[in-house]
């Protein structure tokens, strides 16, 4: 049996106030503590004077967690998420809460359930006269608004409900209904979030990104403001407003003239500034994150990463890389800084929740204002960053390719790739060939310990040259297994991964010759060598410089990024199981290392574009072939 009370003694329950009238284009498709950024243009204002204005809006969705957070750190602060709200000295009355659960409301307000124990009755020295227990659930519902202080979301309860746990206890007597007044009320209406720094934080990118228009910078300042939250069932929907002057407004739209030289020469600095900010990222969210977070965040990086690649790759680069990146990868990465949020205390979340409205709201500016000169450049992610970190230095978000342990560790992978002389392979890898003198040298001295670096493989000396190589994948393969990371019954399969990737990405060389000088083998994107490891992709992995003169070091550096695919990837993942076929699980490797995490099903989808699935079907036809004939297949790639 369920009773009411209206806490506020009057006519009925007070309905929470109506959301305040905006266009919207369309709801959220599924939860995250902020949903990214949508710009409302429709219906731009004139009301101040002849200037349009231009709304920008970005949804910030605050999780639940989050308010029973700030009740568990206020009010529920004993063991067992438990208050004791009220206690007599002589212990005949007694009222403890425990156990907030917050959600939203059926009517769109917010629902609170508490559990509820109480006791009472009238003292009389050690005795206690007339006593009663109730013991059950109490369910509040309150309406959320901005209450005198414009960023303090405060709550407000408008109804209560009294469920008992028992047949034998139905009806809550009159002065439990009091207590629920007087004690529980007061107590849960005292608890607000500040959101201060939302809006410290988006005034302080606005003024960055709008530094070359003052005058639209001034119209946002003023207008920068919360808005009344609505209860959805994904958490509660704050709207982070601002207006921005139209284009009519005086300020002639950009023109996009052709790149001059000086930009053109400027795109490195450019594309170096995000991939430091995405990294530096990361590793400082993915600090303390459970398992599954942990891997979430490294894929986005590597996802980033690799449409990086592709940019750079490209034939005609776009004018602004930061932009097409940040936008790509901005709406994967905000949903897990929800997540994360979710897990921590409510400074943590809030901080998160500053992070991802930042980004949100930068990437809703460019495209609302792009009229005004706005870009995504290294200042506007300067801001975001301090957002998680405020006295984040500059220094920290340079971009600099050494080897970084700490970037290494996230991957689990050892502070530095392990060299034949740490005794990470067996001893016979730093021998040389005795066959070697067949393989004619590049330059005169070659070093005992690096006998394929700067050869090629001749004519004369082919059958040679392909036997010494088969050697080093023999020792990187065995030092793997050593590892024992990989189950003996995926063996067979990792073998022949190693050396099918190796063909697929350089016929096994580490060299070609050019113009009659012996170079690495380079792509347009970045990959070097016999392993074709991508240097912007696996920038802070590994070392840049060895990975184009050691054939045995880029070996190695492939061998472990297959490893981190098979693994994480495609056994994790089952491949294998989806199709039946444990051979399946090299076909999903490849593909993620070829394309990045978010290619891994792509050799089995119908809808696959065909230039990738001719990669794929090539790569599939030298696994077999390894398979059946050994390193002699590679022949195949030399005209025999």
């Amino acid at each position: 049996m369920h009773q009411r009370s209206n806490p506020r003694g009057d006519a009925g329950p007070r309905q929470p106030a109506p959301p305040a009238a905006r266009a919207r284009r369309h709801r959220p498709r599924r939860a995250r503590a902020v949903v990214f950024s949508t710009v409302l243009l429709a219906g731009a204002s004139t009301t101040l004077g002849a200037s349009p204005r231009l709304p920008l809006s970005v949804p910030v969705t605050l999780d639940y967690a989050l308010v029973e957070r700030a009740l568990t750190e206020h009010v529920f602060v004993e063991p067992g998420q438990r208050a004791r709200l009220l206690g007599t000295p002589e212990g005949c009355n007694e009222l403890v809460a425990a156990r907030p659960r917050v959600a939203a409301a059926e009517d769109g307000r917010v629902r609170v359930l508490l559990d509820l124990e109480a006791r009472g009755g009238t003292p009389l020295g050690a005795r206690c006269l007339l006593p009663f227990s109730w013991r059950g659930q109490l369910e509040l519902f309150e309406t959320a608004r901005f209450g005198e202080v414009p960023t303090r979301l405060e709550f407000h309860v408008t109804d209560s409900r009294l469920s008992a746990a028992t047949d034998a206890a139905t009806t809550a007597p009159t002065v439990l209904w009091n207590w629920v007044k007087q004690f529980v009320h007061p107590r849960i209406e005292a608890v607000g979030i500040d959101l201060a720094t939302l809006i410290d934080d988006a005034r302080r990118l606005l003024d960055g990104a709008l530094a070359a228009a003052p005058e639209a910078r001034a119209m946002a300042r003023e207008s920068l403001a919360l808005h009344t939250p609505v209860a959805r069932p994904a958490g509660l929907e704050i709207t982070l407003g601002a207006d921005l002057p139209g284009e009519a407004a005086g300020v002639a739209p950009a023109a996009a003239p052709p790149a001059t030289p000086a930009e053109l020469r400027a795109w490195d600095a450019r594309w170096q500034a995000w991939d430091a900010f995405f990294t530096w990222t990361i590793k400082t969210l993915v600090r303390g994150m459970d398992d599954a977070l942990h891997r979430a965040l490294l894929e986005v990086l590597e996802q980033a990463r690799y449409a990086l690649r592709d940019a750079l790759a490209a034939d005609t680069p776009a004018a602004d890389p930061v932009r097409e990146l940040f936008l790509d990868s901005w709406p994967r990465l905000a949903p897990l800084v929800g997540r994360a949020a979710r897990d921590g205390g409510a400074g943590t979340a809030l901080r998160y929740l500053a992070f991802v409205s930042a980004g949100d709201l930068l990437g809703s500016l460019d495209r609302l204002g792009r009229h005004l000169g706005v870009s995504i450049d290294r200042n506007g992610l300067r801001e975001i960053a301090r957002t998680l970190v405020s006295d984040v230095d500059d220094s920290e978000l340079a971009y600099d390719t050494a080897p970084d342990p700490e970037l290494r560790a996230l991957y689990g992978l050892p502070p530095s790739l392990p060299d034949i002389a740490d005794g990470a392979l067996p001893a016979r890898a730093a021998q040389r060939s005795w066959l070697a003198w067949l393989i004619a040298p590049a330059h005169a001295a070659a070093a005992p310990a690096a006998d394929l670096d700067a050869w090629l493989p001749r004519a004369g000396a082919l059958d040679d040259y392909l036997a010494r190589m088969d050697s080093v994948f023999d020792e990187v393969i065995a030092a793997e297994e050593q590892r024992g990371k990989i189950a003996a019954r995926f063996l067979p399969v990792y073998r022949r991964l190693v050396r099918a990737t190796a063909w697929q990405e350089s016929c096994w060389r580490q060299y070609i010759e050019q113009a009659g000088t012996v170079e690495p083998i380079r792509s347009q994107a970045g990959s070097v060598g016999l392993m074709q490891v991508n240097k912007h992709v696996w920038r802070g992995i590994y070392d840049l410089e060895r990975l184009e003169r050691e054939v045995a070091y880029n070996a190695r550096a492939g061998n472990e990024i297959l490893v981190h695919y098979l693994l994480d990837y495609a056994i994790r993942k089952g491949e294998h199981e989806v199709t039946g076929d444990v051979d399946a699980l090299a076909r999903a490797t490849y593909a993620a290392y070829n394309g990045g995490p978010g290619h891994l099903k792509r050799y089995r989808q119908p809808d696959t574009r065909g230039h990738l699935r001719a990669i794929d079907e090539a790569f599939w036809r030298k696994y077999q072939a390894i398979g059946d004939h050994g390193a002699q297949a590679v022949r195949a790639c030399y005209g025999d």
